[in-house]
């Protein structure tokens, strides 16, 4: 849903609701992509947001490689791509991404590894 710029989120995994969207104030809120979708047992959609922290410059940008289901835990997999070889400015830049797991059941513990090391995990 956003892969842009996130303000006023902690670093790791958090839960939002579509509320708290306008707040995170993304550059291309709701831009559609392509993302895995995990069936589980709730209607309601399960929005998750992901923030490694704030960034020296431009150029940073959180990737969903997948996500699966692992002993009733919802595992989401990012990389982090970092600037190569370019010449930016030195500007602080906040990476992030917001995800809807469908149909996610709300008391299922959902964790998030970025380019392999766990980021964060809650537990609902």
């Amino acid at each position: 849903m956003n892969h842009a710029q996130c303000h006023n989120l902690d670093i790791g995994a958090e839960i939002v609701s579509v509320q708290d969207l306008a707040k995170i104030r993304g550059a291309n809120l709701l831009e559609p992509i392509k993302q895995p979708t995990i069936e589980t047992d709730s209607p309601t959609p399960l929005l998750v947001a992901v923030f490694t922290g704030a960034k020296p410059t431009p150029g940073y940008k959180l990737r969903l490689l997948g996500a699966d289901q692992k002993d009733n835990e919802i595992v989401l997999h990012y990389e982090l791509d970092k600037p190569t070889d370019a010449i930016l400015a030195q500007m602080i830049t906040s990476p992030c991404s917001v995800v809807e797991v469908s149909g996610a059941n709300h008391r299922q513990p959902i964790s998030v590894r970025v380019n392999g090391q766990l980021l964060g995990s809650k537990k609902l």
